[in-house]
């Protein structure tokens, strides 16, 4: 064999392969027909498809009839005999009996082929496999046979549907009409519909609503049936009015569009329910329950109401107000609280806790320690410090985990607030003339009540009331201080008023008795001299006190006038040191340390009587050591500086030392009226100054004075 032979050999088979695998692929078998000898040649996948293992298939016309029923094949030979006589391809369907006694179906088309002489030679063709076409036909037969079977059962029941579907629509306790969707007269309508509009159904067809009810009805009805025409949908109306013969009646209607074959509106049907008991029912409940409510807001009103006057007899009860406090919180605990805390500003600007009451007398403790470990931060943003600050309520009708939890300050803090139970809160200011000096909080907390709005108006009057209260007692503490004050005043007046008189007095009887004018007898001038000056000494000390006093009069009807001029501060307090230096320095040495540019606008007669003041003060109560005076110049202002060493200003009464008829120590000890100071504030204020005072008690006091240098605007 060549090589050329061998290549085209190999290349036929391969082409055999791949013609092999695409057929079998395709599910397609080849079979070729031998006539003359007989044999018959099938491809592999046409042994698979009639139930052989490839290459065991016989090859006889025989083998190929024992696997198809004989009925199918004598058919198929009848048909093949005529194909061949007229000389075409032959087209069967036949079932294949299979080895294992399943059924295949297959589609067979072959090709005769014809010698010179026109006898057949060669028959050659393909084989398909149908079955699931043929199970689908199957399948298809029996689903038609199916349909037709429930479409004549189908129709039957809906014969006998027509006849229940009147019973029903007859039946229903419901008015049930239709109407014709061209012209919207009735065509049908039920026994229901008859009893309600008092109309036979022989005087409703052919008519329509304008036939039966008031023009603004119809219009009302017309207008809704062309809707549900327009729109091709179901229309539902909860309420309408008609008229019927028994009296206006209220129905619940829906109106559906029904459909002809092209799709058009073709009937109105209209189910109507008469809701007129029901409506009438239903108002009586809304009045039997707005009644209710309003009996239950009564009570409620009423508690609250008696809840504000038993807290106004509590609050008026005392003038002292931490223990009318501490009783409030006791009365609105357990009647409007579960617990309830009052917090006070007190007078350095912190917060304090002034009462605090649990119902359960077994978590007051849990207070002590909620407050002792967690004190009330005024810079906080939110509880009491955010309503102390800003004098606005907090009401929580509801205080869930998530929003305690984002109050509290850690998880301490958060376990002391659940155990004590928030639930429920509301937080008002307490105020006095709008500003706010406290907070009261109450809180509900594992029991079922909450806050409601009206309460908050009640909490917040509540607040109010004690706002007035503690103003009250703040008051009268101050009317009683100064009533106080006012008689230790008087006590000191009359004595510091009574001791030049009766000095001026006994200095005057006694130069008198030293006067005989029947003997000529009378002091030596110098006696006489020294006797004057004793006596006008008591007088200037009484002028003085009696300008104070008149001072303190101008003071207060603002009449204190000025004369202002420009003056050098140093020289000023200078001169003063001069001319009252040597009283000073009996009692104690002054140390004076002047400085240069300290002109200032100022009336010198009022800055000479602070300076005076000042000093006198530091040499009174300095205890004889020296006294230091400095002026000094800073930035824009002038000070005066005023020390001693002597025995300080207590703190608790430092607070108040420039204050009317106050003193550093007891009216006993040194003199004075306690006005010096009082009127020194007030002209300092006049020059647009400030004074203030340092101390520390058996070490010393040094005051202050400033005011603007000269020129200084503001």
């Amino acid at each position: 064999m060549s090589t050329q032979t061998r290549i085209n050999l190999e290349a036929l088979h391969e082409s055999e392969e791949r013609l092999n695998l695409a057929l079998s692929a395709a599910g397609m078998g080849i079979w070729d027909w031998d006539v003359a000898s007989g044999r018959l040649t099938w491809s592999e996948t046409l042994e698979r498809l009639f139930g052989f293992e490839p290459g065991t298939f016989p090859g006889t016309y025989e083998a190929y009839r024992d696997r198809v029923p004989s009925d199918e094949f004598a058919s198929m030979e009848k048909e093949l005999a005529k194909a061949i006589a007229e000389k075409r391809d032959h087209t069967t369907e036949h079932r294949v009996l299979l080895p294992d006694g399943g059924i295949r179906w297959v589609q067979g088309r072959g090709r005769p082929y014809f010698d010179e002489n026109g006898k057949l030679r060669r028959m050659v063709g393909t084989t398909f496999d149908i079955t699931e076409r043929k199970r689908a036909q199957e399948t298809l037969r029996r689903t038609s046979e199916e349909l037709e079977r429930i479409v004549f059962e189908r129709s039957e029941a809906l014969s006998k549907s027509h006849a229940f579907l009147d019973s029903l629509i007859e039946n229903l306790p419901n008015m049930v009409f239709v109407k014709d969707a061209r012209d919207l007269r009735f065509v049908r309508f039920n026994r229901a519909g008859e009893e309600l509009l008092g109309l036979s159904r022989d005087e409703l067809f052919g008519k329509n609503d304008y036939d039966f009810f008031p023009k603004d009805q119809a219009d009302f009805f017309t207008e809704k049936d062309r809707a549900v025409l327009r729109g091709h949908e179901i229309v539902d109306i909860p309420e309408e009015l008609i008229q019927t013969k028994s009296g206006i009646r209220v129905l619940h209607t829906k109106k559906i569009p029904l459909f002809g074959s092209d799709g058009k509106p073709e009937y109105l049907l209209g189910i109507s329910e008469d809701i007129t008991e029901y409506k009438r029912a239903e108002e009586q409940r809304v009045r039997l329950v707005h009644e209710k409510a309003a009996r239950i807001e009564a009570d409620r009103a009423a508690g609250r109401f008696r809840f504000l006057a038993e807290a106004s007899t509590c609050l008026s009860a005392s003038l002292e107000y931490e223990k009318t406090l501490q009783q409030l919180a006791e009365l609105s605990v357990p009647s409007f609280a579960d617990w309830c805390t009052i917090t006070v500003k007190d007078e350095g600007g912190g917060l304090r806790r002034m009462a605090a009451v649990h119902s359960n007398r077994e978590k007051r403790a849990l207070i002590d320690e909620l407050f002792r470990d967690y004190p009330v931060d005024a810079d906080r943003t939110n509880g009491i410090a955010e309503v102390i600050r800003t004098g606005v309520s907090l009401y929580t009708p509801i205080v869930d985990d998530s929003l305690l939890r984002r109050a509290a300050r850690d998880e301490r803090h958060y376990e002391l607030m659940s155990k004590l139970g928030t639930s429920s809160a509301i937080l008002v200011p307490i105020q006095i003339r709008d500003q706010t000096v406290g907070a009261i909080s109450l809180v509900y907390g594992h029991s079922a009540r909450k806050y409601q709005p009206e309460d908050l108006a009640t909490v917040e009057e509540l607040g109010r009331r004690a706002g007035i209260s503690i103003e009250n007692a703040r008051l009268y503490e101050q009317a009683r201080v100064a009533v106080q004050a006012r008689s230790e005043f008087l006590s000191i007046a009359s004595h510091e008023l009574k001791t030049p008189i009766t000095s001026l007095k006994l200095q005057l009887q006694l130069t008198r008795r030293r006067v005989d004018v029947d003997r000529g007898i009378a002091p030596t001038p110098e006696k006489l001299a020294k006797a004057l000056d004793a006596s006008l000494g008591q007088i200037d000390r009484l002028v003085e006190l009696i300008e104070n006093l008149l001072d303190i009069s101008r003071i207060e009807a603002g009449k204190l006038n000025y004369a202002f001029q420009r003056c050098d501060f140093s020289d000023l307090v200078a001169d003063v040191i001069d001319r009252f230096g040597d009283p000073f320095s009996e009692s104690a040495p002054i140390e004076f340390t002047p400085a240069g540019d300290t002109e200032v606008d100022c009336d010198p007669f009022r800055i000479e009587q602070v300076v005076v003041n000042l000093l006198s003060n530091a040499v009174k109560y300095g205890a004889g050591k020296p006294v230091r005076v400095t002026v000094v110049r800073r930035g824009d202002r002038v000070r005066l500086e005023v020390k001693d060493r002597g025995i300080g200003i207590d703190a608790a009464v430092i607070d108040r030392i420039f204050d009317r008829f106050e003193r550093a120590v007891s009216n006993r000890n040194i003199s004075g009226l306690g006005l010096g100071l009082y009127i020194s504030k007030q002209i300092v204020l006049g020059h647009r100054g400030e004074i203030w005072v340092e101390s520390e008690p058996e070490v010393g006091s040094t005051f202050f004075v400033e005011i603007p240098a000269a020129g200084v605007k503001s």
